[in-house]
């Protein structure tokens, strides 16, 4: 299911996210919309935080670095 979230693998059906279809939409371009897959025990940088780790990957989206952070100190 992840991979297919994330653009990775094409399956039959249909996968929306925040009410956008992904049909037509590139793996790339996912990752601007916030969607992103990294397989288990893959650490990108492993002296760094969660948060920081968090914030590296976020780095295509549109948003100011404070909402950003906002944003991940919620989840």
């Amino acid at each position: 299911m992840m991979r297919a979230l994330s653009g990775i693998e094409k399956s039959t059906g249909s996968i929306a996210f925040a009410g956008q279809d992904l049909g037509g939409v590139s793996a790339h371009k996912r990752v601007g919309l916030g969607i992103a897959h990294v397989p288990e025990g893959r650490q990108v940088f492993p002296d760094q935080t969660v948060f920081d780790n968090l914030m590296l990957g976020a780095f295509l989206r549109k948003e100011p670095p404070a909402e950003l952070a906002a944003e991940i100190e919620r989840c």
